[in-house]
């Protein structure tokens, strides 16, 4: 069977969720897993796991020489942009496999051997986890010149490598409402162009997969058991990415040692696989939803017998993925505008920090860089100012 290296890298502290993610690579023991990063001195390595202490500035160095410009990332997250140049950043690790992977850590996996069959790894050059575009938290590239040197196709390769911004560039560039509407990639409007492109514009020399292998939200009913995941005990999945169960403001994050081997991940808390612990999952699950839709019906009595002119917003426009939300502080009242609603914000009376969108049925608070719009099982959408 072709063997496959994954590249894992990561730099800074390593959140709660990390030694879920781990356990998931140990049980994929046929399937090998490189992490790179500079806070793995505590991993330890086995038959299929190997790490190397890096930090940014050994990234940026080796990146420079490898690409031929001046590579200067000053956090961590701008690696996802050099995720398609790792066939050559990193290409003394793959001389001895058919082929490297990218994998995020907020994810669980589970039988990856049992989805990448041979046949499926005979006839396909690049396999995304998602349908609609090449996932960044988990693609596998084929090992062969045409694919490595891909990502040098790009026409905006030195601004993509050399500033600060995350262009999303191992993904579509921010095109994500587009072409999960449907829009070939090459129809739609981006500051730069990105690997998803680069495969549609090489489409008849790059055999690709685009495949329904992911699950996200916080669905509940997600079970790992010894390197099985599986969803409602009905259907077996390859990944549970976590990107909205850790933002989520509902779920619990504390998690014990003992439960890595088996256990379930509830909509609002992850438990060690055993009778007691799941009815009690399950029960945690109803308290919280009741508890926030009563909340919610009190808040809105509050807000209603009360003036309610926020006046601390910042006006101006916020997207998310290609959607717009746009706030204006008027005289007589404080506006917005997402997508076709339009109404009044008003100040949440029993969630400190929180604004409510009352045409929308919706919360949102504002941080530094943007809004979150909180969705109603408590996951918060990001929308960034200015974009």
């Amino acid at each position: 069977m072709g063997k496959i290296l994954f590249f894992v890298a990561y730099f800074g502290k390593l959140p709660w969720y990390f030694p879920l993610f781990y356990q998931s690579c140990i049980d994929n023991e046929d399937t090998e897993f490189l992490f790179i990063g500079d806070n793995f001195n505590n991993l330890i390595e086995s038959e299929n796991i190997k790490k190397i202490n890096y930090s940014l500035e050994d990234f940026n160095s080796l990146a420079s020489y490898k690409l031929g410009m001046k590579v200067h990332i000053k956090y961590g997250y701008k690696i996802c942009d050099f995720r398609p140049s790792f066939g050559v950043i990193f290409e003394d690790f793959i001389k001895n496999y058919e082929f490297w992977g990218i994998c995020d850590i907020d994810v669980i996996l589970g039988n990856i051997r049992g989805f990448l069959s041979q046949d499926i790894l005979n006839n396909y050059d690049f396999i995304s986890t998602t349908p609609e575009y090449p996932s960044g938290y988990m693609s596998i590239y084929r090992n062969i010149p045409l694919i490595n040197n891909l990502y040098q196709q790009s026409s905006y390769l030195r601004q993509i490598f050399t500033e600060d911004k995350n262009f999303m560039f191992d993904e579509c560039g921010g095109c994500y409402t587009e072409v999960i509407a449907g829009t070939n990639i090459l129809e739609t409007i981006s500051e730069t162009d990105s690997i998803h492109h680069l495969l549609e514009r090489n489409k008849h020399n790059i055999r690709c997969l685009f495949e329904y292998y992911s699950i996200g939200g916080v669905p509940g009913n997600i079970k790992y058991n010894k390197g099985i995941l599986s969803y409602k005990d009905e259907f077996e999945i390859l990944i549970y990415h976590l990107s909205d169960y850790k933002k989520n403001l509902f779920t619990d994050k504390n998690i014990k040692n003992e439960i890595f081997d088996s256990f379930i991940i509830h909509q609002y808390s992850i438990v060690p696989n055993t009778f007691k612990l799941r009815v009690i999952g399950r029960i945690n699950d109803f308290y919280v939803q009741i508890k926030f839709k009563l909340l919610h019906f009190f808040d809105k009595i509050m807000m209603a017998g009360r003036k309610n002119i926020p006046k601390d917003l910042n006006n101006g426009t916020y997207n998310y993925m290609g959607q717009k939300f746009e706030i204006v502080n008027g005289k007589k009242h404080t506006t917005f505008q997402l997508a076709f609603l339009r109404g009044r914000i008003l100040k949440s009376f029993f969630f400190q920090n929180f604004y409510y969108l009352k045409e929308a049925n919706l919360y949102f608070f504002q941080n530094n860089d943007g809004m979150e719009v909180l969705k109603n099982d408590g996951t918060p959408l990001f929308y960034q100012k200015g974009m």
